[in-house]
């Protein structure tokens, strides 16, 4: 009897390479963020970048009620983004979940190269909305144009070079059987 083929990904870390290693790989999961983070401010602060600026309780507080309805709407999108595997998963068996997911991972890192663009507009965005609401709505304008294009032309490179990027990505076990 053939046993049911399991979705892999090559191991991109010298660390877990059994299915029980799970915590090593939870443990790297975590870490490559928070170093990341606190290399980052380190580099902004020996720069002088950045203020280290003593911050009440109180003040913390207010901030965080203030922005906790962006910070409900970031959650919901990630839970609904994250929800969709777990549904399928037990609706569709491990499997199915586990080519998703891969799927999923590749699609995400690809659009994930839109980020840095939306980081940098941001504070313009934020400045022209106080100073010339029209500047700041032509300025939207012309980035979704911009950001709409690149997803296109991001999405017309995943749909013609997936298979490509699942053999060298996820090795040749992961294509079709």
């Amino acid at each position: 009897m053939n046993a049911p083929r399991r979705p892999r990904t090559k191991p991109n870390f010298a660390g877990p390479t059994h299915d029980d290693d799970v915590y090593i790989a939870m443990l790297v999961n975590t870490l490559v963020p928070l170093l990341s983070g606190i290399a980052i401010c380190t580099f902004l602060n020996f720069r002088h970048e950045i203020d280290l600026v003593p911050v009440s309780i109180p003040t913390a507080f207010r901030r965080l009620r203030e922005g906790w309805s962006v910070f409900i709407a970031t959650s919901l999108v990630e839970i609904y983004a994250s929800s969709n595997i777990v549904l399928l998963t037990f609706i569709a068996g491990n499997v199915a979940g586990g080519y998703f997911a891969a799927g999923d991972k590749l699609i995400r890192a690809a659009l994930g190269m839109l980020q840095p663009l939306r980081t940098a507009a941001n504070p313009r965005v934020s400045f022209l909305m106080h100073h010339a609401r029209d500047d700041a709505f032509a300025f939207l304008r012309r980035m979704f144009v911009l950001q709409g294009s690149i997803a296109t032309l991001i999405s017309l490179c995943i749909l013609f070079g997936a298979p490509l990027a699942v053999k060298l990505l996820y090795g040749t076990h992961m294509g079709p059987p």
